[in-house]
Order: C-alpha cells, then structure tokens, then sequence
C-alpha cells in the first residue's frame, strides 16, 4: 500500500500551514491589545503636553499684562480670544480664526481628533466659573461683546492654584447663543452650570477604566479626572 501523502502548498503542508496560522492569529491576540494600550497612553501624553504647553502660553500672557490672563470667551473671533492668543504665541502666523486655527497644533487633543468625523482645530476649554455673567449673577460675561463686561482671569488672584483648572479637554456640543463650527469643541466651561459639566467636557481619556478628561491647574500641573472635584463649583477672579 502507498503511504498517505499530504498535501503541500509551496513546500508545505496544509497542516504546518494551519499551525503557522494558528501561532500568528496567538500572537496577535496578545500583542494587539498591547501596541493599543500603548497607543492611547501616547496620545494621552501629547494631550497632556499640549495642555502644558497652552498653560505657559496663557501665563505668560498675563504676566505681561498685569496678572489677567487672555479674554475667556468674547472676541471669539479675534485675539485676545485665549485660543487664538495661543497660536499667535505659538509661532503661528495671521489674525482671524480661519488663519491662527489648524488640525495639527497644541490646541488639538489626538485621542479628541480620532473620535470625531473632521480635523478639530480647537478640542480644549478655558474655565469661565464666575465669569458667566448675568445667569448666574457674575459681574463679568465671557458671552459680552462689550468690552467693559468681557471677562479674563487674574492669575494672580486664583486662591487654589493646586486645584483650580485653567484648561480642560472639551467637547462639541449644542449652544443657545454664540455656535461654535462643527470641527471646534467648546472653549467655555463653568463649572456651576450642571449642562456645561454634562456636555461641555470631553471624557476622551480613561483612568482606571473610566472615561476621564485631562485638566492643566493653576499651578501647571496636568491631571486626569473623572468628574470635577466640588472645589471648582468656586468662582475665579
């Protein structure tokens, strides 16, 4: 009787082959998980370092200018808006938000970017707690376009640099008033309004498992949150 041949295809046989595929599909199945999580501790990295970065560019701004920092919010369009005041400081050159905005700069999150459908050029937001105006009986209104209402921070007087936020990841989100283009997330946060919380904040990040975002704090620090500790309920100056 002839011995049972098995079949080969260049050189090797079906079975060898089925074993080859079956070591690469293990391999895979371990690595993969791996080179993500790696991924996404990269990206998170880059959004931290991009946070630090915006937070030197805002402080020095305000040393120049008597401890208040960049406009919050009004001029959206225009500098001393504290974004585009960034990418002026940044190196990057024009005036007007079509000019100084770009996909790949220190205001872009990557890990926000991959999430939504266009190149964000904006995924930070400054917080605006006690500049809300007259909603919330604040004095000052990030939303005024008059200039004797629109609302900047006093660095110099923030009371808990340790613990108090300038900048957090945000979000895209739905406004009343004052709409931001669908590739900028909201750059406004206040921490008192329970809607900005809900939907102003991007939980693009993740700590122990929990969506979480990034916060870069007064006294430049960047830490991951999963939601924002009481003491930021507290007014800035």
């Amino acid at each position: 009787m002839r011995p049972r041949r098995h079949r080969t295809v260049g050189g090797f046989s079906l079975v060898e082959l089925l074993v080859v595929v079956a070591i690469v599909a293990l391999v895979l199945g371990v690595t993969l998980p791996t080179l993500r999580a790696a991924r996404a501790a990269a990206a998170g990295a880059a959004c931290k370092g991009n946070l630090r970065e915006v937070f030197v560019l805002c402080s020095a701004y305000a040393m120049e200018h008597n401890g208040l920092g960049p406009a919050i919010g009004q001029p959206y369009g225009a500098p001393p808006n504290w974004a585009l005041e960034v990418q002026r400081r940044a190196g990057v050159d024009g005036d007007t938000p079509g000019e100084l905005y770009l996909n790949v700069s220190i205001l872009v999150c990557p890990v926000a970017d991959a999430v939504y459908p266009m190149d964000m050029v904006r995924t930070y937001a400054m917080n605006g707690t006690g500049h809300a105006g007259d909603a919330m009986g604040d004095e000052l209104d990030y939303d005024s376009t008059d200039p004797a209402r629109q609302a900047a921070i006093r660095f110099d007087l923030v009371r808990h640099p340790a613990a108090a936020p300038l900048l957090v990841d945000g979000a895209v989100a739905d406004f009343a008033s004052n709409p931001a283009p669908p590739n900028r997330c909201a750059s406004v946060v206040d921490f008192r309004q329970e809607a900005h919380v809900r939907d102003r904040l991007g939980r693009f990040h993740r700590e122990d498992g929990v969506p979480a975002f990034n916060a870069a704090l007064f006294d430049g620090s960047v830490q991951r949150f999963a939601d924002p500790p009481s003491i930021w309920l507290e007014p800035l100056p």
